[in-house]
């Protein structure tokens, strides 16, 4: 039977060059007995690449049948994927994958088709420039002096044009610091963080901002003032989840929320209700209904009911804003370097 010529030339590439199973410390196993060479076998020198014995053997592969080829080939197959898998990490590869740079040639084509080419195609000559595509940088900028003298004071940053005071960024780093222990910079970091996104989301909002405040003024204001029922209220009138059940949250530690909330929840004495206060799904009021202490400030609960009125009933709208603002996609204008330089790593 005449063997195809691809297959035969495919067994020749495959076979001339094919590592050894064969480790420095192991053997090949006895389920895969290495073939007889043929007689006419010409060996190739051996080398070691990697510390892997490698020998090269090229074979007379014409004078096997199809169905002896395709076993060949498998076989080869096989010992081609145990060293894959053996030499090469697929969680290094993705990384490498994912980090990589791709570069482009430009190419230019002419006018017209060249004499002498007769099948009227058109040449491309190849430039070999290569052109690094554009790397995404995260939007932030230095704040102009014009727009300084507009900005209220104590402004340090910009954020999709609404403004966060050094007093906020301080006011949450001593909480995180007040909770756990943070390295030099960090808790200043994780502040800007959680502002920022509360920052993106605010300013898709801002028409409906005001409106939403004075709203929820007018909530509390029935409860301090009117004497109505906390859990009656938020079953009425807050759009979260646990509205059915009279906005009650249950127990909850610090790191179970975000941090403008749990910063609320946590500073209020045990039956008090919030001032209105802002989170990235909207603004809230809070009565605080149980404590428990934990060995350290990091295991402390607070038990809460809350009352939401969402900047967007679209949750999935503000979930990809809050991505938008932690991926480094949000535009930001700094006072000065210092305050770039503390910003989320997706921002520097």
């Amino acid at each position: 039977m005449k063997i195809p010529l691809s297959l035969t030339a495919l067994s020749v590439l495959l076979l001339a060059g094919l590592p050894s199973a064969k480790a420095q410390t192991g053997s090949q196993p006895a389920s895969q007995p290495q073939p007889a060479p043929a007689t006419n076998t010409v060996p190739a020198p051996s080398t070691n690449q990697g510390g892997v014995a490698v020998r090269a053997n090229k074979e007379d592969l014409s004078k096997l049948g199809e169905s002896a080829l395709i076993k060949k080939l498998e076989q080869v197959l096989s010992q081609i994927q145990g060293l894959i898998r053996s030499r090469v990490d697929p969680v290094q590869v993705e990384d490498k994958l994912r980090s990589r740079i791709p570069s482009y040639r430009q190419v230019q084509i002419s006018d017209a088709p060249s004499s002498g080419q007769e099948d009227g195609t058109v040449p491309i000559r190849e430039e070999n420039i290569d052109v690094a595509p554009e790397t995404p940088v995260a939007s932030v900028r230095l704040l102009g002096d014009a727009e300084k003298a507009d900005l209220p004071k104590g402004t340090v940053l910009l954020v999709e044009g609404l403004p966060i005071k050094e007093s906020e960024v301080q006011d949450l780093e001593s909480y995180y610091n007040s909770y756990s222990s943070q390295k030099p910079g960090t808790a200043r970091e994780k502040a800007l963080e959680a502002l920022i996104v509360l920052k993106t989301v605010q300013a898709q909002a801002k028409d409906n901002l005001s409106k939403l405040e004075k709203e929820m003024a007018t909530i509390r204001k029935s409860i301090v003032d009117g004497g109505q029922d906390f859990a009656d209220v938020a079953k009425k009138r807050s759009q979260g989840p646990s509205s059915t059940d009279g906005g009650n949250l249950g127990y909850f530690f610090r790191d179970q929320m975000v941090a403008t909330f749990s910063r609320a929840a946590f500073a209020l004495k045990l039956g008090e209700v919030s001032q209105p206060f802002p989170s990235p799904f909207g603004i809230h009021i809070l009565k605080i209904t149980g404590r428990k202490k934990g060995t350290t400030p990091s295991e402390d609960q607070v038990k809460a009911s809350h009352i939401l009125l969402m900047y967007d009933k679209d949750s999935d709208a503000l979930t990809r804003l809050m991505q938008q603002a932690t991926s480094g996609k949000s535009k930001i204008a700094v006072l000065n370097d210092d305050w770039r330089k503390s910003l989320p790593a997706a921002y520097r």
